[in-house]
């Protein structure tokens, strides 16, 4: 079965907590596990600090027990207070330093970063340059255990953070003692920040002009030798070698039609119908094979001898990878026998390739069905998308010349790489396929930690909803936000259609100055943008108008899945805070008691995807709020 992350169930472990809730808000049993939830919670923090390199740690436990403790020596041992003995023998209490609240967020696409906003007071200047050093030290590791004591099974699975300082602020409060914050950030998408000249080692460096040594990226000069080396071996047409290069051909001159013009035949394209040129393409799944191996010390399941020897600079990224298969990187194929990509110079969409007929510009009455190779993506597999190396020469040729707006210098990484590549299969397949990257979101890291290549738009409904209950006998929900969202260009096309019905009213004309009216041209089929493409090949012009058709072809039926008669409800946006639970993680599908009838039929039926996890703790007290979006489900 495919894994699908933006649908995926709430865990056996956090349904059996909420459901134990709902069973002691439900009835007036008071029982010893009802009892414990109701009345002995209290939400509880442990933090803890270490900087390898500078040999210190900081912790901020809770005491075993309460009251000053013993003491014993020059100092106590247990208890809430610490005591310092004087010159005169007398000793002084002073409170340990301990967290006043926790707040971890969700951040970034997808809520796929977390970070945390650590609180805590010290009460003396000693305290502030010994006990809680580590928690200052920018890069250190910060660790945090979170959840309910006493709470019984309700109380659910423990939380837990991992992550790195990256900033902090302390101040003087009114009792002379520190008001302290560390914030941290756990990681996650670091190898995208990995410079994307990155050679594995085999690569010679070569000097310019002025004598600075370059050295070529080793992802894409592999790939184009390989294409030469396949070209002189003879390699068969349309299947992959073992670097994942796809040689696929067409009639000599097809390919580049600019540079194919004759002057003495109306400047019209020439191509050599009777003869065949190659083009190479990689997958995009061989492609992030690729970045694996260059920037992470994992693939497929293991970490290869000396791999670390090979990375540049010995930036690696262990325990991180790129995941990009059948599995995961899945969209909906249309079900169009002619749906191609805009652009072939650029992306190939395997299995669908089909430009149409060029029988009449020669002998060969063939079609052009390039990248057949793989029936994998008539299945929905997208990882079988082929990226052609004139455009990985473009992409990794611009990367670190151009800045984006509002940066001070340009994008040079192996993130910038990749969405290049994913903007021009959204471009190029008419805008179906919205390809990210995202954190997979789940506590268990064994074996790495993953980053998903996957289509936020596509799902397939194959969990059942977890239900909230709210405002009910029973309702585990503390607040819940349900309001419907009109767009408003959703708006303002109501209103426009609406006009048209009035019965009277003033009209009004609008006459230009030449008083002309242009007539508006009517958009190119899709059947005859393919057969311009067929025949002349990819042009300017013929890639823009199939880019068109496309467009026209996925407005006409953006999902090729709904249909029937049943009026699609306004969105909806439903957030909702919960007493606090660990175990929630970006893509579980949840939906309410509380949603209108409409939104509940069989056509229209609403779920909802939690985006973003947030956790609160103070005072005691530990909330969890879920951030959604609606999806029809059926």
């Amino acid at each position: 079965m495919a894994e699908n992350i933006f649908f995926t169930p709430v865990s056996d472990e956090v349904q059996k907590a909420l459901n134990l809730r709902k069973g002691f808000y439900a009835s007036e049993n008071r029982g010893e596990s009802a009892h414990a939830w109701l009345f002995k919670k209290i939400a509880y923090v442990e933090a803890s600090a270490r900087h390898k390199e500078a040999g210190s740690t900081s912790s901020l436990a809770l005491p075993k027990a309460g009251g000053l403790g013993r003491v014993t020596g020059s100092g106590t041992k247990g208890g809430m207070y610490r005591a310092t003995k004087s010159d005169n023998n007398s000793y002084q209490f002073y409170p340990k330093p301990h967290v006043t609240s926790l707040s971890i967020s969700a951040e970034g696409d997808f809520g796929s970063i977390r970070k945390c906003e650590l609180k805590f007071t010290v009460y003396t200047l000693a305290q502030l340059d010994q006990d809680a050093k580590t928690f200052f030290l920018l890069g250190a590791d910060l660790g945090i255990n979170y959840g309910w004591n006493d709470a019984g099974g309700a109380g659910g699975p423990k939380g837990k953070f991992q992550g790195k300082i990256y900033n902090f602020t302390y101040s003087v409060n009114s009792t002379g003692g520190f008001d302290c914050t560390t914030y941290a950030m756990e990681p996650g998408i670091s190898i995208l920040a990995g410079n994307s000249d990155a050679s594995t080692g085999n690569t010679e460096g070569t000097e310019d002009e002025l004598g600075d040594v370059k050295i070529p990226n080793s992802i894409y000069s592999s790939y184009a030798d390989s294409f030469q080396k396949a070209k002189s071996d003879g390699t068969e047409p349309n299947v992959p070698n073992n670097t994942g290069l796809v040689l696929i051909e067409s009639a000599r001159g097809w390919w580049d039609p600019k540079e194919n013009k004759n002057e003495d035949d109306g400047n019209r394209t020439v191509i050599n119908w009777n003869q065949k040129e190659l083009r190479g393409y990689v997958s995009l799944e061989s492609l992030c094979i690729a970045i694996n191996k260059v920037y992470t010390w994992h693939y497929e399941g293991k970490t290869p001898a000396g791999w670390k020897d090979l990375v540049s600079g010995g930036t690696t990224y262990a325990g991180m990878f790129i995941k990009c298969d059948g599995e995961v990187t899945r969209g909906l194929i249309p079900n169009s026998t002619q749906f191609v990509s805009a652009n072939p110079n650029e992306i190939m969409f395997p299995g669908f390739a089909d430009y149409g007929q060029f029988g009449s510009k020669g002998s060969d009455a063939n079609h052009h069905t390039f990248g057949d190779y793989d029936a994998a993506f008539k299945g929905g597999d997208l990882s079988k998308t082929m990226i052609s190396l004139e455009l990985l020469e473009k992409a990794f040729g611009e990367s670190g010349k151009n800045k984006s707006k509002g940066s001070k210098s340009a994008d040079n990484t192996v993130g910038d790489i990749l969405q290049k590549v994913f903007d021009a299969i959204f471009k190029n397949s008419g805008g179906r396929f919205s390809l990210s990257l995202v954190s997979k979101p789940n506590k268990d890291t064994t074996g790495g930690k993953q980053l998903l290549v996957t289509d936020p738009n596509h799902i397939e409904k194959t969990n059942e909803p977890y239900s909230i209950s709210a405002v009910v006998q029973g309702g585990i929900a503390r607040n819940i936000s349900l309001a419907s969202k009109l767009p408003n260009e959703m708006a303002t096309t109501a209103f426009m259609a609406a006009q048209n019905s009035w019965s009277s009213g003033p009209s009004v004309e609008v006459v230009t100055g030449t008083n002309q009216k242009k007539e508006k041209a009517e958009p190119i089929s899709l059947e005859a943008a393919l057969q311009n493409m067929a025949d002349s090949g990819p042009t300017t012009e013929n890639i823009k108008n199939l880019e068109t058709a496309l467009k026209n072809a996925r407005n006409a039926n953006p999902t090729d899945l709904v249909s029937g008669t049943e009026v699609i409800p306004i969105p909806l946006d439903f957030s909702v805070t919960l007493d606090g639970i660990e175990g929630f993680f970006f893509g579980n599908v949840i939906t309410t008691n509380y949603l209108p009838k409409t939104y509940k039929k069989k056509g229209t039926e609403l779920a909802f995807t939690v985006t973003k996890v947030n956790h609160s703790i103070s005072g005691g007290d530990w909330t969890t709020t879920l951030n959604t979006v609606c999806r029809i489900v059926s």
